[in-house]
């Protein structure tokens, strides 16, 4: 986990983000393990963001509120966002036997 005095880094639009609530602990297993997998921003042009980060609050706008989020986005370089599940589906081809998940 990065320190919150540490200076974000500014959005950038080819980026897709997948915000996370960095307060839940599968929140953040999930993150690690993706990242651990190989999810990256350079990798995989997908940036983690904290909901609680103001790159958060930026990229969802109106959507944004205060305390922690009921679910996870992931906002493509479009601004189309992805909630709950459904924003997992991005992440699939760049899983081993995602491809195949997504047949269903």
């Amino acid at each position: 986990m990065e320190p919150k005095d540490q200076k974000e880094k500014p959005l950038s639009l080819e980026a897709c983000l997948l915000i996370y609530d960095e307060e839940c602990q599968l929140c953040m297993s999930v993150k690690h393990d993706l990242e651990r997998r190989g999810i990256s921003q350079t990798r995989t042009g997908i940036r983690f963001v904290a909901y609680q980060s103001e790159a958060a609050r930026t990229a969802l706008g109106q959507r944004y509120r205060l305390g922690r989020p009921e679910t996870v986005f992931f906002i493509q370089p479009s601004g189309k966002i992805l909630q709950g599940l459904d924003a997992f589906s991005p992440l699939l081809p760049h899983l081993p036997g995602g491809t195949l998940m997504q047949w269903g």
